[in-house]
């Protein structure tokens, strides 16, 4: 960050062309990023409490919607918005998608899916037809990247 605020000091770089990034962490992965109890595979690990309908609905959606107003520095005045989600972010995220569907845009970078083929095997049909997205699903963690993209 030194760097990017080295060049917006120095008017080189124009702040209202950046992306605006707002970033929720929940105080428990494995309480709020499921989207349905289920048994951690780990012993020393706990259950999946399955609060990421709630997490969404009560923590999410309301932060993004308070300041969603804000990031309005586009030629059309508003900015897509963008959900990001990474493992068990990104499983709460895919959840999000496939019901309420309240973002413009998702990015789901490995999205704790817990079955193989996920990416190939994807229904889209009940996802709006306006929305883009991305999913990047790894074999392993450690090797090669599958994805599939729609819009």
């Amino acid at each position: 960050m030194p760097k990017i605020a080295a060049l917006l000091t120095s008017g080189k770089l124009d702040a209202t062309k950046l992306p605006q990034c707002l970033t929720i962490t929940a105080p428990s992965d494995q309480a709020c990023y499921s989207p349905w109890p289920a048994s951690s595979v780990r012993t020393k690990v706990p259950n999946f409490d399955g609060l990421g309908k709630e997490f969404l609905s009560d923590v999410v959606l309301p932060t993004v919607e308070k300041y969603a107003a804000l990031a309005t520095h586009t030629a059309q005045g508003a900015c897509p918005l963008t959900l990001l989600g990474y493992s068990l972010s990104g499983l709460c995220s895919l959840f999000e998608m496939q019901t309420t569907c309240h973002f413009d845009q998702y990015l789901l970078a490995s999205p704790s899916t817990w079955f193989p083929d996920f990416v190939e095997t994807f229904d889209t049909s009940h996802v709006r037809s306006d929305i883009r997205w991305c999913i990047a699903s790894g074999e392993t963690y450690a090797g090669f990247l599958r994805s599939s993209q729609g819009s």
